[in-house]
């Protein structure tokens, strides 16, 4: 289900939903992320810039345990993140320089590895399977008005950075 419309007055918000549902409260969180349909519907304006950088993200499994600890590189082309997960997967998130991504995305399992392994390095040893790649470009967005009569943004609705940004944003 999808917000259709929202109206304000004083003491409540009021929703539509697709499935027709109507719903009132007193306060309307929206954290439904980037494209924010609730920002779009209260007409609230956002600042944007691109990083001219695309995060390919996909989950690996390497040779060695992570231990569950998350590993960061500073490349050229931006960072590269792996982070613990479940039964023995890291999720990666790896920066690249916007149109760089589609060779990365279109070539097999053991290519991608083998240029994982050499921005990366051996830390975890082989990179031994490569789960399904997707990716998204980089920008920062900002909502000028995150607060708005009885409705809140958070989170993403609000604002995006970089993924992994914000250790470079606290040194800056």
């Amino acid at each position: 289900m999808q917000v259709q419309t929202l109206q304000q007055n004083e003491n409540a918000v009021t929703v539509q939903l697709s499935d027709g549902q109507t719903l009132s409260s007193k306060l309307v969180v929206g954290a439904d992320g980037q494209f924010s349909t609730i920002r779009q519907l209260l007409g609230l304006s956002s600042w944007q810039r691109e990083y001219q950088q695309t995060a390919i993200t996909t989950n690996v499994i390497p040779e060695r345990a992570h231990q569950n600890w998350a590993y960061e590189r500073f490349t050229e082309n931006g960072p590269l993140a792996l982070l613990p997960m479940s039964e023995g997967r890291c999720s990666l998130v790896w920066t690249v320089q916007s149109g760089e991504e589609k060779a990365l995305l279109e070539c097999d399992e053991q290519q991608f590895a083998e240029q994982l392994q050499q921005a990366f390095g051996y830390r975890l040893g082989h990179f031994e399977k490569i789960g399904q790649r997707s990716s998204y470009p980089l920008g920062l967005m900002q909502t000028i008005q995150p607060v708005q009569q009885r409705v809140v943004l958070i989170g993403n609705a609000a604002h995006s950075l970089h993924p992994i940004a914000a250790r470079v944003l606290i040194w800056a």
